[in-house]
């Protein structure tokens, strides 16, 4: 699953509000792609009940990381300076 950072960020703003964030963002996703009659499915066909937690769980902490090692690498740059 590909995950926009625009979409990351907005999660970032979310979470700083909710504490329960990605089990909200998920379960929003997945009433957002239903309504419009995408049903996501295991490749025997099963209908997968909560599609987006996992993958967006795995890109959230990856966004996280991003912006960790961003900052250090501003912070190091600036200290040279």
């Amino acid at each position: 699953m590909a995950v926009s950072v625009e979409l990351l960020a907005f999660y970032r703003a979310l979470f700083e509000r909710s504490c329960d964030a990605v089990n909200a963002m998920a379960a929003a996703l997945h009433s957002h792609y239903l309504y419009r009659g995408f049903r996501i499915s295991s490749p025997q066909g099963h209908t997968i009940q909560e599609p987006f937690r996992r993958s967006l769980g795995q890109a959230i902490q990856w966004f996280d990381i991003v912006n960790v090692e961003l900052e250090q690498h501003v912070e190091g740059i600036l200290s040279q300076c």
